[in-house]
């Protein structure tokens, strides 16, 4: 899978979560159908590269910390489906020219 695509969902798992209620690796490696070490990857990078504050209860799983940084990071999944959108092309340019003619980019609010 695709990590920005990974990186997409994991956010929109953890925009549920709060202390009290935490998800755990298992349940989004399930939910996100990757091994748990890429997981914990995903959650690294997120945490590192994008500055989304995450915290992880030992033993039950991890959370967003601060629901007033959701903002952000809806803003963080925008820019990640606009990076994946400019791969997509990129790899239709070079696969097949004449593909982009057909290319439209609409407006997502």
């Amino acid at each position: 899978m695709n990590i920005n695509l990974r990186l997409l969902k994991l956010l929109d798992l953890l925009e549920d979560t709060d202390e009290t209620n935490p998800i755990s690796t298992k349940r989004m490696s399930t939910r996100v159908h990757g091994d748990l070490r890429t997981i914990q990857r995903s959650i690294k990078k997120l945490r590192e590269e994008y500055m989304v504050p995450i915290e992880n209860i030992k033993g039950k799983g991890y959370y967003l910390i601060d629901k007033k940084y959701w903002h952000n990071a809806q803003n963080i999944a925008r820019f990640l489906e606009m990076e994946t959108t400019i791969e997509l092309l990129k790899g239709a340019f070079v696969n097949n020219k004449r593909s982009l003619i057909h290319v439209a980019l609409e407006k997502n609010d």
